[in-house]
């Protein structure tokens, strides 16, 4: 077994011991290296161990996990984070191609962030999305940018240059303003989830479009939407009477 230390970052009694039990009996190749219930603790314990993998709890009583991330400057570990209900906090981590459980934590769950966790890329190619995450945090919808994980990288692309994305079978590929194309291994039904929060509009199914991109509607054939690199894409008749309210709202 190729053995991996990790170190748990957690103020909440039972949602340690629940993990703990979890990572023993679910998970043999992961040695525990040490707790933490606050971020003075969990720096401590990462400068002594070099862990390869920390569980971190969004929310500390002396502050957030983020902050831990942007105190320690370059990170050596993979992040699976743990969180009860911060909204914001997930969209984020999302957005960051990073990992999260959600508390109380589902053994099914675990096993799957630990599969995604193994088969992950080398221990120091985890500090792209983290300082994705933490740009993420502190800037406007305009400079939000997307950390897309492709076979074999990582592409960290700003939303506002995503014109539109394409279903393509169980991946999808992203149509970007300097013409360029991302191909994503998540679906488009994961991307919808991700961006439709920052004004993007599915049309059609195997189409999710930046309405900001949208530069006319072509009433020709049922209906198209032009995008800014002259893609013609037609717009479902579901999707029309959606599409066209908020076109004429603008």
């Amino acid at each position: 077994i190729d053995m991996k230390t990790a170190l748990i970052v957690e103020d909440q009694p039972e949602s340690l011991r629940s993990l703990k039990q979890l990572l023993a009996k679910h998970c043999p190749d992961i040695s525990l290296a040490g707790e933490a219930g606050n971020l003075k603790k969990a720096r401590e314990l990462i400068d002594l161990h070099q862990p390869d993998l920390v569980f971190l709890d969004v929310q500390l009583p002396d502050g957030c996990g983020f902050q831990l991330l942007k105190e320690l400057g370059k990170i050596s570990f993979k992040v699976i984070f743990t969180t009860a209900h911060d909204k914001y906090a997930l969209q984020a981590i999302k957005f960051s191609a990073l990992d999260y459980l959600l508390k109380p934590i589902d053994r099914a769950e675990l096993l799957d962030a630990m599969d995604k966790y193994r088969n992950s890329f080398q221990k120091n190619s985890e500090e792209l999305p983290i300082q994705t995450l933490l740009d993420n945090l502190q800037v406007n919808y305009a400079n939000k940018k997307i950390a897309i994980s492709t076979f074999y990288k990582i592409h960290v692309i700003k939303v506002s240059d995503i014109i539109h994305v394409e279903s393509q079978a169980n991946y999808s590929n992203f149509h970007l303003t300097d013409g360029t194309e991302v191909l994503s291994t998540k679906t488009l039904k994961e991307q919808d989830e991700l961006l439709s929060p920052f004004n993007f509009i599915r049309i059609n199914r195997p189409h999710l479009v930046n309405f900001n991109h949208i530069v006319e509607f072509d009433k020709a054939d049922g209906g198209y939407a032009v995008m800014a690199n002259g893609d013609k894409l037609p717009v479902s008749h579901y999707k029309k009477k959606l599409l066209l309210d908020r076109l004429n709202n603008l």
